[in-house]
């Protein structure tokens, strides 16, 4: 499991200070011969006898080490003088100091630190601690830095500037005794590494999280594991688009009750495994934003959640498989359908989902109507109402939301069926809310959270459906979707931020607007509204094409005329606007104009998205991410690229390659040519079209060498690059 992994490199960090090489003999006596000296230095003094460290001047980090190594056991409390200074590197500066109750470093100069990893880690018996003075503007890496300080009760962070950091790793794990903690001050823009942040903390009862900025954040593993008496967490603002990595997270918060995540962008995740395990009094999830197309280990994630009560999964999340442990008990239903259990009958629930749902585990009673069905007759303009009996209900009541308020139509209902008044006014959008009565009570806030919509009318119909649509989110707070591309029309329904929708069509010569399908109704939905504020992110569930440009090198001054002819993709992104094809004058430089607007351009830019070309990668290169510029300009060069298009293609795709562990990468030919074909006028007397198509990997693969073919420039020459990276 990965929290044993963890485990095991915190121990590493808190038992090095203690060894001693016995298969080195003539270094140790060395390392032992300075330590008996080290009593003593010019950045520090030490008392044997009280076990005080004193610290002065500007202190020398091999030297504090080496003596650490020698007395650091000894050490009681810890005191530094005025004008004493930490070197830039601290990291592990003060670790080790296993019976240290003490440290009075309030008078220490932090100003040029960059580095604070593991600096007070494994101070087991560390209570006071005055760290509130630290300048840490310069500091980088703040991980494991007050890692098992497990008996500290209070610590003062509050004016901790963590600008500049990128690393929290552990920064607090087991601080066992800690009570509070303030962080709301942290900015963390930059951070990228949160795991085990706050793992252990066993006694925080509550924590302010909700300043932190984690755009850039990639692993939240374990973060909050074991906090066991944490009751609240406020993650509504977490940006977790970037995060690839969330087991553990709230592994072992025994005493969380609710908890908000229905904000997270899971779209990167590949690691959800005891994600919720041991939450033991949490009774509703809302995952319905969870996205977990990429997600690869759900073992263990909903393991002892014993009161979960209530599930909500969204249309990204195709179900909930048995190795996540979800607690069946006697059965999971649809409360759209809560007669039929859909579960199974085993230990752990196994389900399927489709779209959103809410999932509701047995027993419980339904006090609200469900399976609500809408009929709406065109011949009279009005709209039936049926829906499934509740039990136990007298009376049902109807009420429909107005100019903001919800007014009942009706409340004296005895059967399953409702029929509004003839002649409704087509185009308008009605939100219908149906309550049942039961033993005398009303239960509204169900109904209400179940309302249903119904337009009269229909919508318009788009030029051109889409197979392939993009996929959109909605960044706004929250987006109306209308009968027609055009705000004039009438409002089918309003969308809440943070839901994912398919776009199913679109009109000519309008990319503003989109047809799409919300909770069974069909409208449009803008882009940019009028105030140019963009509402709606835009993403493609197949690989794009990404960046191929193409340089033209004739003999003499040429007018030449280029189309891209696409068969299995859509063309997106041109520069200079692409109609239909670029005319251009090219010279022999490989300078061209722009006949359109007399512009000057270094080449011809184009992508496209929607990708659903099969490329080929039986044969090709698995290259380490940190070997990748050198292969790129290997064999670019050999296929013959010169230096300055080498140069710009290696700009464009290193910084997306050389982090990954391992990238397959293979040159694609026929796969890329025949279904992206370039129509240039007058015909080249060569062309290179190089097309690298990768994919990240965390292990190496074995896989037949690619052979590549070299390239002899005559004539009029075409040279193209792109690529795209296939997930």
């Amino acid at each position: 499991m990965q929290m044993k992994k963890i485990l095991a490199v915190v121990m590493s960090l808190c038992m090095t200070a203690g060894v001693v090489s016995y298969g080195a003999p003539v270094i140790t006596q060395t390392i032992t011969a300075q330590a008996e000296a080290a009593a003593e230095a010019d950045c520090y003094s030490f008392n044997q006898t009280t076990g005080l460290l004193t610290l002065k001047g500007e202190i020398d980090r091999g030297a504090l080490r080496t003596f650490n190594t020698k007395y650091g056991k000894q050490v009681t409390s810890v005191i530094a003088e005025a004008g004493t200074v930490f070197p830039e590197d601290s990291s592990e500066l003060l670790r080790g100091y296993y019976n240290c109750t003490s440290m009075d470093i309030s008078n220490v100069d932090t100003s040029n630190v960059t580095n604070m990893d593991a600096m007070f880690n494994c101070c087991y018996n560390l209570t006071s601690l005055d760290v509130s003075s630290f300048d840490t503007s310069n500091v980088t890496d703040m991980s494991y830095m007050f890692s098992y300080c497990e008996k500290l009760k209070i610590l003062d962070v509050s004016n901790f500037d963590t600008s500049n950091v990128t690393d929290m790793y552990g920064m607090f794990r087991g601080c066992y005794d800690l009570t509070s903690l303030d962080v709301s001050n942290f900015d963390t823009s930059n951070v990228t590494n949160m795991p085990v942040m706050f793992g252990e903390c066993y006694s925080l009862k509550s924590l302010n999280v909700s300043g932190f900025n984690t755009s850039n954040v990639t692993d939240m593993g374990a973060m909050f594991y074991d906090c066991k008496k944490l009751e609240t967490l406020d993650l509504s603002g977490f940006d977790t688009s970037s995060v690839t990595f969330m087991s553990g997270m709230f592994q072992g918060c025994y005493d969380l009750t609710s908890l908000d995540i229905s904000s997270f962008d899971t779209s990167k995740v590949t690691v959800m495994g005891d994600m919720f395990s041991d939450c033991t009094s949490l009774t509703t999830l809302d995952l319905s934003n969870f996205d977990i197309s990429n997600v690869k280990d759900t073992y263990d994630m909903f393991s002892s959640c014993d009161n979960l009560k209530t599930l909500i999964l969204g249309t990204y999340c195709e179900g909930i498989l048995k190795k996540a442990h979800l607690p069946n008990g006697d059965g999971w239903v649809n409360a759209k359908e809560p007669k039929t259990i859909i579960s199974g009958d085993g230990e752990y629930a196994v389900i399927e989902n489709k779209g959103k749902n809410t999932y509701k585990r047995l027993p419980f009673k339904i006090t609200y109507p469900t399976n609500i069905n809408v009929e709406y007759s065109e011949k009279y303009r009005q709209v039936r109402f049926t829906w499934d009996k509740v039990e136990g209900a007298d009376k049902y009541g109807i009420a429909v939301y107005l100019a903001g308020k919800w007014k009942v139509q009706a409340q004296n209902i005895t059967d399953t069926v409702y029929t509004s008044p003839k002649n409704l006014t087509t185009g308008i959008t009605y939100k219908v809310a149906i309550a049942a009565r039961v033993n005398g009570k009303w239960d509204t806030a169900n109904a209400i959270n179940n309302a249903v919509t119904c337009t009269i009318g229909s919508y318009v119909k788009p030029d051109r459906e889409v197979i392939y649509g993009s996929d959109l989110y909605v960044i706004a707070d929250e987006i109306t979707m209308y009968l027609g591309p055009d705000t004039s029309y009438g409002k089918v329904t309003t969308i809440p931020g943070r839901t994912y929708l398919k776009e199913l069509g679109d009109m000519k010569n309008n990319n503003n607007w989109a047809f799409t399908k919300y909770n069974g109704q069909y409208g449009w939905v803008q882009i940019v509204n009028e105030s140019g504020e963009k509402q709606i992110r835009i993403s493609y569930s197949y690989p794009i094409v990404a960046k191929p440009v193409i340089y033209l090198y004739p003999e003499n001054e040429t007018d030449v005329h280029v189309e891209v002819e696409l068969t299995e993709a859509d063309l997106a992104t041109t520069y200079p606007k692409y109609n239909n094809g670029w005319d251009v004058v090219a010279k022999p430089d490989g300078s061209l104009v722009n006949k359109a607007d007399g512009s000057h351009h270094r080449y011809l830019f184009w992508d496209a998205v929607n990708c659903r070309t099969e490329f080929d990668f039986s044969k090709g290169f698995c290259v380490a991410g940190s070997d990748t510029e050198n292969f790129l300009k290997e064999k670019l060069s050999y296929m013959g690229l010169t230096e300055d298009e080498m140069n710009e293609f290696i700009v464009y795709w290193l910084p997306k390659m050389e982090h990954n562990k391992y990238n397959l990468i293979s040159f694609q030919s026929d796969k890329y040519t025949d279904s992206a074909k370039l129509n240039i006028t007058p015909e080249p007397d060569s062309m290179l079209r190089v097309f690298m198509t990768y994919t990240s990997l965390e292990d190496a693969v074995d896989i037949e060498p690619q052979e590549l073919s070299t390239f002899e420039r005559k004539g009029f020459t075409v040279v193209e690059w792109g690529g795209s990276e296939v997930k």
